[in-house]
Protein backbone atom coordinates (compact mmCIF):
# COMPACT_ATOMS: atom_id res chain seq x y z
CA UNK A 1 0.00 0.00 0.00
CA UNK A 2 2.81 2.41 0.89
CA UNK A 3 4.48 1.69 -2.45
CA UNK A 4 1.30 2.49 -4.38
CA UNK A 5 0.83 5.67 -2.39
CA UNK A 6 4.39 6.65 -3.26
CA UNK A 7 3.74 6.10 -6.97
CA UNK A 8 0.52 8.10 -6.77
CA UNK A 9 2.30 10.92 -4.93
CA UNK A 10 5.01 11.00 -7.61
CA UNK A 11 2.39 11.28 -10.38
CA UNK A 12 0.55 14.06 -8.55
CA UNK A 13 3.84 15.90 -8.00
CA UNK A 14 4.72 15.63 -11.70
CA UNK A 15 1.30 16.97 -12.72
CA UNK A 16 1.53 19.86 -10.27
CA UNK A 17 5.03 20.68 -11.50
CA UNK A 18 3.78 20.82 -15.09
CA UNK A 19 0.82 23.00 -14.07
CA UNK A 20 3.09 25.40 -12.16
CA UNK A 21 5.45 25.60 -15.14
CA UNK A 22 2.56 26.32 -17.52
CA UNK A 23 1.13 28.98 -15.19
CA UNK A 24 4.51 30.69 -14.91
CA UNK A 25 4.84 30.73 -18.69
CA UNK A 26 1.43 32.34 -19.16
CA UNK A 27 1.96 34.96 -16.45
CA UNK A 28 5.37 35.94 -17.84
CA UNK A 29 4.03 37.00 -21.24
CA UNK A 30 4.31 40.74 -21.94
CA UNK A 31 1.58 40.69 -24.61
CA UNK A 32 -2.10 39.69 -24.40
CA UNK A 33 -3.52 36.35 -25.62
CA UNK A 34 -3.66 36.04 -29.40
CA UNK A 35 -0.76 38.41 -30.00
CA UNK A 36 0.95 36.14 -32.53
CA UNK A 37 -2.30 35.82 -34.49
CA UNK A 38 -2.14 39.57 -35.07
CA UNK A 39 0.07 38.91 -38.10
CA UNK A 40 -2.60 36.61 -39.61
CA UNK A 41 -5.34 39.21 -39.06
CA UNK A 42 -3.35 42.14 -40.41
CA UNK A 43 -2.26 40.10 -43.43
CA UNK A 44 -5.92 39.27 -44.10
CA UNK A 45 -6.81 42.97 -43.89
CA UNK A 46 -3.99 43.76 -46.32
CA UNK A 47 -5.24 41.22 -48.86
CA UNK A 48 -8.79 42.45 -48.51
CA UNK A 49 -7.58 45.99 -49.27
CA UNK A 50 -5.65 44.77 -52.30
CA UNK A 51 -2.27 45.36 -50.65
CA UNK A 52 0.77 43.12 -50.29
CA UNK A 53 1.07 41.70 -46.73
CA UNK A 54 4.79 41.12 -47.26
CA UNK A 55 5.48 44.79 -48.00
CA UNK A 56 6.98 46.78 -45.11
CA UNK A 57 5.10 49.94 -46.06
CA UNK A 58 1.78 48.06 -45.94
CA UNK A 59 2.65 46.65 -42.55
CA UNK A 60 3.52 50.08 -41.19
CA UNK A 61 0.04 51.32 -42.13
CA UNK A 62 -1.73 48.33 -40.56
CA UNK A 63 0.27 48.03 -37.33
CA UNK A 64 -1.40 50.98 -35.50
CA UNK A 65 -4.66 48.97 -35.39
CA UNK A 66 -3.22 47.05 -32.42
CA UNK A 67 -1.98 48.38 -29.06
CA UNK A 68 1.17 46.23 -29.25
CA UNK A 69 3.76 45.54 -31.98
CA UNK A 70 2.76 42.82 -34.47
CA UNK A 71 5.27 40.38 -35.88
CA UNK A 72 5.64 40.34 -39.69
CA UNK A 73 3.59 37.80 -41.64
CA UNK A 74 5.97 34.94 -42.51
CA UNK A 75 3.59 32.39 -44.03
CA UNK A 76 2.24 31.62 -47.50
CA UNK A 77 -0.93 33.55 -48.38
CA UNK A 78 -3.40 30.70 -47.59
CA UNK A 79 -3.59 31.42 -43.87
CA UNK A 80 -4.26 35.11 -44.50
CA UNK A 81 -6.98 34.27 -47.04
CA UNK A 82 -8.63 31.91 -44.55
CA UNK A 83 -8.58 34.68 -41.92
CA UNK A 84 -10.32 37.19 -44.17
CA UNK A 85 -13.84 36.54 -42.74
CA UNK A 86 -12.52 37.80 -39.40
CA UNK A 87 -11.68 41.20 -40.84
CA UNK A 88 -15.24 42.33 -40.03
CA UNK A 89 -14.10 42.38 -36.40
CA UNK A 90 -11.66 44.84 -34.83
CA UNK A 91 -8.13 43.48 -35.11
CA UNK A 92 -7.77 42.90 -31.36
CA UNK A 93 -11.05 40.96 -31.21
CA UNK A 94 -10.14 38.85 -34.24
CA UNK A 95 -6.93 37.69 -32.54
CA UNK A 96 -9.01 36.30 -29.67
CA UNK A 97 -10.87 34.09 -32.14
CA UNK A 98 -7.55 32.46 -33.01
CA UNK A 99 -7.00 31.64 -29.33
CA UNK A 100 -10.30 29.75 -29.36
CA UNK A 101 -9.39 28.06 -32.66
CA UNK A 102 -6.02 27.00 -31.22
CA UNK A 103 -7.77 25.43 -28.23
CA UNK A 104 -10.21 23.63 -30.51
CA UNK A 105 -7.35 22.36 -32.68
CA UNK A 106 -5.51 21.02 -29.63
CA UNK A 107 -8.69 19.22 -28.56
CA UNK A 108 -9.16 17.66 -32.00
CA UNK A 109 -5.53 16.57 -32.04
CA UNK A 110 -5.96 14.96 -28.61
CA UNK A 111 -9.06 13.09 -29.82
CA UNK A 112 -7.14 11.76 -32.83
CA UNK A 113 -4.16 10.85 -30.66
CA UNK A 114 -6.18 8.84 -28.14
CA UNK A 115 -6.83 6.20 -30.83
CA UNK A 116 -3.12 5.41 -30.60
CA UNK A 117 -2.36 6.12 -26.97
CA UNK A 118 -5.62 5.96 -25.01
CA UNK A 119 -7.36 8.88 -23.32
CA UNK A 120 -5.13 9.25 -20.25
CA UNK A 121 -1.85 9.29 -22.16
CA UNK A 122 -3.24 11.51 -24.93
CA UNK A 123 -4.63 14.08 -22.47
CA UNK A 124 -1.38 14.18 -20.52
CA UNK A 125 0.83 14.35 -23.61
CA UNK A 126 -1.16 17.24 -25.08
CA UNK A 127 -2.51 19.32 -22.20
CA UNK A 128 0.38 19.01 -19.75
CA UNK A 129 2.88 19.88 -22.49
CA UNK A 130 4.21 23.41 -21.99
CA UNK A 131 4.28 24.38 -25.71
CA UNK A 132 0.58 23.46 -25.97
CA UNK A 133 -0.43 26.36 -23.77
CA UNK A 134 2.00 28.74 -25.45
CA UNK A 135 0.43 27.79 -28.79
CA UNK A 136 -3.07 28.38 -27.42
CA UNK A 137 -2.10 31.61 -25.65
CA UNK A 138 -0.52 33.13 -28.75
CA UNK A 139 -3.29 31.89 -31.10
CA UNK A 140 -0.83 29.93 -33.23
CA UNK A 141 -1.67 27.30 -35.87
CA UNK A 142 0.76 24.70 -34.54
CA UNK A 143 -1.94 22.14 -33.77
CA UNK A 144 -3.42 22.42 -37.25
CA UNK A 145 0.00 21.41 -38.57
CA UNK A 146 0.24 18.67 -35.93
CA UNK A 147 -3.14 17.27 -37.02
CA UNK A 148 -2.03 17.19 -40.66
CA UNK A 149 1.27 15.51 -39.69
CA UNK A 150 -0.58 12.90 -37.62
CA UNK A 151 -2.98 12.22 -40.51
CA UNK A 152 0.01 11.79 -42.83
CA UNK A 153 1.70 9.31 -40.49
CA UNK A 154 -1.52 7.36 -40.02
CA UNK A 155 -2.05 7.38 -43.79
CA UNK A 156 1.31 5.66 -44.27
CA UNK A 157 0.36 2.95 -41.79
CA UNK A 158 -3.06 2.46 -43.39
CA UNK A 159 -1.69 2.63 -46.96
CA UNK A 160 -3.79 5.65 -47.93
CA UNK A 161 -1.59 7.57 -50.38
CA UNK A 162 -4.22 10.18 -51.23
CA UNK A 163 -4.61 11.21 -47.58
CA UNK A 164 -0.82 11.19 -47.21
CA UNK A 165 -0.25 13.54 -50.15
CA UNK A 166 -3.12 15.89 -49.32
CA UNK A 167 -2.05 16.19 -45.67
CA UNK A 168 1.58 17.02 -46.45
CA UNK A 169 0.81 19.47 -49.26
CA UNK A 170 -1.90 21.28 -47.27
CA UNK A 171 0.53 21.65 -44.38
CA UNK A 172 3.08 23.09 -46.78
CA UNK A 173 0.55 25.62 -48.10
CA UNK A 174 -0.11 26.80 -44.55
CA UNK A 175 3.53 26.86 -43.49
CA UNK A 176 6.48 25.79 -45.60
CA UNK A 177 8.19 23.52 -43.03
CA UNK A 178 5.91 20.43 -43.45
CA UNK A 179 7.17 20.33 -47.04
CA UNK A 180 10.16 18.37 -45.74
CA UNK A 181 7.87 15.33 -45.67
CA UNK A 182 7.31 15.61 -49.43
CA UNK A 183 10.90 14.42 -49.89
CA UNK A 184 9.75 10.99 -48.75
CA UNK A 185 7.08 10.92 -51.46
CA UNK A 186 9.72 11.70 -54.06
CA UNK A 187 12.23 9.19 -52.69
CA UNK A 188 9.69 6.35 -52.41
CA UNK A 189 8.00 7.36 -55.70
CA UNK A 190 4.56 7.57 -54.14
CA UNK A 191 3.02 8.76 -57.41
CA UNK A 192 -0.57 8.67 -56.21
CA UNK A 193 0.27 10.71 -53.12
CA UNK A 194 2.22 13.22 -55.20
CA UNK A 195 -0.58 13.58 -57.76
CA UNK A 196 -3.19 14.07 -55.03
CA UNK A 197 -1.02 16.64 -53.26
CA UNK A 198 -0.21 18.58 -56.43
CA UNK A 199 -3.87 18.57 -57.51
CA UNK A 200 -5.08 19.90 -54.16
CA UNK A 201 -2.32 22.53 -54.08
CA UNK A 202 -3.20 23.72 -57.59
CA UNK A 203 -6.87 23.94 -56.64
CA UNK A 204 -6.13 25.92 -53.48
CA UNK A 205 -3.85 28.36 -55.29
CA UNK A 206 -6.38 28.90 -58.07
CA UNK A 207 -9.16 29.55 -55.53
CA UNK A 208 -7.00 32.13 -53.71
CA UNK A 209 -5.86 33.99 -56.85
CA UNK A 210 -8.60 36.64 -56.56
CA UNK A 211 -7.01 37.67 -53.25
CA UNK A 212 -3.33 36.67 -53.56
CA UNK A 213 -1.44 36.57 -56.84
CA UNK A 214 1.27 34.16 -57.92
CA UNK A 215 3.92 36.72 -57.02
CA UNK A 216 2.63 36.80 -53.44
CA UNK A 217 2.57 33.01 -53.29
CA UNK A 218 6.20 32.92 -54.38
CA UNK A 219 7.16 35.64 -51.92
CA UNK A 220 5.30 34.00 -49.04
CA UNK A 221 6.98 30.66 -49.68
CA UNK A 222 10.47 32.04 -49.09
CA UNK A 223 10.00 35.07 -46.86
CA UNK A 224 10.86 33.21 -43.64
CA UNK A 225 14.26 32.36 -45.14
CA UNK A 226 15.02 36.04 -45.64
CA UNK A 227 14.40 37.17 -42.06
CA UNK A 228 17.82 37.50 -40.34
CA UNK A 229 16.58 37.36 -36.75
CA UNK A 230 19.14 36.88 -33.99
CA UNK A 231 17.52 36.33 -30.60
CA UNK A 232 18.13 34.32 -27.44
CA UNK A 233 14.65 32.76 -27.51
CA UNK A 234 15.00 30.98 -30.86
CA UNK A 235 14.75 27.23 -30.26
CA UNK A 236 16.52 25.58 -33.21
CA UNK A 237 20.23 24.86 -33.49
CA UNK A 238 20.38 27.49 -36.23
CA UNK A 239 18.69 30.08 -34.04
CA UNK A 240 20.98 29.35 -31.10
CA UNK A 241 24.21 29.27 -33.12
CA UNK A 242 23.47 32.48 -35.00
CA UNK A 243 22.80 34.20 -31.67
CA UNK A 244 25.83 32.81 -29.82
CA UNK A 245 28.41 33.17 -32.61
CA UNK A 246 29.35 36.34 -34.44
CA UNK A 247 28.38 36.54 -38.13
CA UNK A 248 29.06 34.71 -40.34
CA UNK A 249 30.31 31.85 -38.14
CA UNK A 250 26.90 30.98 -36.71
CA UNK A 251 25.26 30.98 -40.14
CA UNK A 252 28.02 28.88 -41.69
CA UNK A 253 28.16 26.32 -38.88
CA UNK A 254 24.38 25.93 -38.70
CA UNK A 255 24.18 25.55 -42.49
CA UNK A 256 26.83 22.81 -42.38
CA UNK A 257 25.00 20.98 -39.59
CA UNK A 258 21.60 21.33 -41.27
CA UNK A 259 22.79 20.19 -44.68
CA UNK A 260 24.68 17.27 -43.12
CA UNK A 261 21.59 16.16 -41.19
CA UNK A 262 19.43 16.47 -44.30
CA UNK A 263 21.91 14.59 -46.48
CA UNK A 264 22.25 11.76 -44.00
CA UNK A 265 18.48 11.55 -43.50
CA UNK A 266 17.99 11.32 -47.27
CA UNK A 267 20.67 8.66 -47.47
CA UNK A 268 18.90 6.59 -44.81
CA UNK A 269 15.36 6.97 -46.16
CA UNK A 270 15.47 3.81 -48.23
CA UNK A 271 16.53 1.72 -45.24
CA UNK A 272 13.93 2.99 -42.80
CA UNK A 273 10.29 2.07 -42.21
CA UNK A 274 8.18 4.73 -43.92
CA UNK A 275 6.74 6.00 -40.62
CA UNK A 276 10.19 6.59 -39.12
CA UNK A 277 11.46 8.13 -42.36
CA UNK A 278 8.61 10.64 -42.41
CA UNK A 279 9.06 11.35 -38.70
CA UNK A 280 12.77 12.10 -39.18
CA UNK A 281 12.04 14.49 -42.06
CA UNK A 282 9.34 16.34 -40.10
CA UNK A 283 11.78 16.97 -37.24
CA UNK A 284 14.46 18.59 -39.42
CA UNK A 285 12.76 22.04 -39.73
CA UNK A 286 12.32 22.18 -35.96
CA UNK A 287 16.04 21.53 -35.57
CA UNK A 288 17.47 23.77 -38.29
CA UNK A 289 14.92 26.37 -39.42
CA UNK A 290 16.18 29.89 -38.65
CA UNK A 291 12.89 30.88 -36.99
CA UNK A 292 11.77 28.14 -34.62
CA UNK A 293 10.12 29.10 -31.34
CA UNK A 294 9.57 26.89 -28.33
CA UNK A 295 5.85 26.53 -28.97
CA UNK A 296 6.58 25.09 -32.42
CA UNK A 297 7.45 21.86 -30.59
CA UNK A 298 3.76 20.92 -30.61
CA UNK A 299 4.31 19.85 -34.21
CA UNK A 300 6.70 17.19 -32.88
CA UNK A 301 3.99 15.52 -30.79
CA UNK A 302 3.04 13.12 -33.65
CA UNK A 303 6.66 11.96 -33.72
CA UNK A 304 6.69 11.48 -29.94
CA UNK A 305 3.52 9.39 -30.36
CA UNK A 306 5.28 7.26 -32.99
CA UNK A 307 8.18 6.61 -30.62
CA UNK A 308 5.78 5.92 -27.73
CA UNK A 309 4.10 3.15 -29.70
CA UNK A 310 7.25 1.66 -31.16
CA UNK A 311 8.82 -0.02 -28.12
CA UNK A 312 9.28 0.44 -24.35
CA UNK A 313 12.75 1.91 -24.86
CA UNK A 314 11.54 4.42 -27.43
CA UNK A 315 8.66 5.24 -25.10
CA UNK A 316 11.24 6.12 -22.47
CA UNK A 317 12.91 8.46 -24.97
CA UNK A 318 9.58 10.11 -25.84
CA UNK A 319 8.89 10.71 -22.15
CA UNK A 320 12.38 12.15 -21.62
CA UNK A 321 11.99 14.51 -24.59
CA UNK A 322 8.52 15.60 -23.42
CA UNK A 323 9.79 16.31 -19.90
CA UNK A 324 12.88 18.16 -21.13
CA UNK A 325 10.83 20.48 -23.35
CA UNK A 326 8.16 21.04 -20.70
CA UNK A 327 10.71 21.94 -18.02
CA UNK A 328 13.18 23.91 -20.14
CA UNK A 329 10.87 25.26 -22.87
CA UNK A 330 12.81 26.42 -25.95
CA UNK A 331 16.15 25.67 -24.28
CA UNK A 332 15.37 21.96 -24.25
CA UNK A 333 13.69 21.66 -27.65
CA UNK A 334 16.71 21.22 -29.92
CA UNK A 335 18.60 18.69 -27.71
CA UNK A 336 15.43 16.66 -27.00
CA UNK A 337 14.27 16.56 -30.61
CA UNK A 338 17.78 15.76 -31.86
CA UNK A 339 17.67 12.57 -29.78
CA UNK A 340 14.26 11.75 -31.25
CA UNK A 341 15.58 12.39 -34.77
CA UNK A 342 18.52 10.06 -34.09
CA UNK A 343 16.14 7.33 -32.85
CA UNK A 344 14.17 7.64 -36.10
CA UNK A 345 17.24 7.60 -38.35
CA UNK A 346 19.13 4.83 -36.49
CA UNK A 347 16.41 2.52 -35.11
CA UNK A 348 18.82 -0.42 -35.17
CA UNK A 349 21.04 1.33 -32.61
CA UNK A 350 18.35 2.00 -30.00
CA UNK A 351 18.85 -1.31 -28.20
CA UNK A 352 20.48 0.51 -25.30
CA UNK A 353 17.15 2.23 -24.66
CA UNK A 354 15.50 -1.16 -24.21
CA UNK A 355 18.25 -2.17 -21.76
CA UNK A 356 17.79 1.05 -19.79
CA UNK A 357 14.05 0.42 -19.69
CA UNK A 358 14.57 -3.15 -18.47
CA UNK A 359 16.89 -2.00 -15.70
CA UNK A 360 14.44 0.68 -14.59
CA UNK A 361 11.61 -1.86 -14.51
CA UNK A 362 13.76 -4.30 -12.55
CA UNK A 363 14.72 -1.59 -10.07
CA UNK A 364 11.06 -0.59 -9.76
CA UNK A 365 10.05 -4.19 -9.05
CA UNK A 366 12.84 -4.64 -6.49
CA UNK A 367 11.83 -1.41 -4.78
CA UNK A 368 8.23 -2.56 -4.63
CA UNK A 369 9.26 -5.98 -3.30
CA UNK A 370 11.53 -4.44 -0.68
CA UNK A 371 8.81 -2.11 0.54
CA UNK A 372 6.26 -4.93 0.56
CA UNK A 373 8.66 -7.19 2.47
CA UNK A 374 9.38 -4.49 5.02
CA UNK A 375 5.68 -3.89 5.51
CA UNK A 376 5.01 -7.64 5.96
CA UNK A 377 7.82 -7.92 8.50
CA UNK A 378 6.40 -4.99 10.41
CA UNK A 379 2.95 -6.55 10.48
CA UNK A 380 4.38 -9.90 11.64
CA UNK A 381 6.35 -8.22 14.41
CA UNK A 382 3.28 -6.30 15.53
CA UNK A 383 1.21 -9.51 15.67
CA UNK A 384 3.97 -11.26 17.59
Amino acid sequence: MAFRLGVGAAIVFAVLLAVVRIRAMVLSQPYPPGSDAASYVLAAKALQAGSNPYDEATWAKLAPQLPYPALPYLYPPLLAVMAMPLTVLPAAAATQVFVLLALMSATVFCILLRRWLGWVTALAMVFLFLPTWATIYFGQIGFVLAILALLAIRAIEADKPTTLGVSLFLGTLLKVTPGAGILLLLQRRYRRALLAGVAVSALVIVLTLPFAGIQQWMEGSVIALRVPWRAWWLASWTGMLTYLLAPPYGEVLSAILGLTALAYTLRRLGKLPAVLALSALLLLPLLFARISWGHHSVTALPVLAVLWRRSPGNRLLAIAAWVLITLLDFRGAAPALTLCWAACVWPEHTGFLERIHQRLVAAWVRLGGTRAGTADAGHAEARG
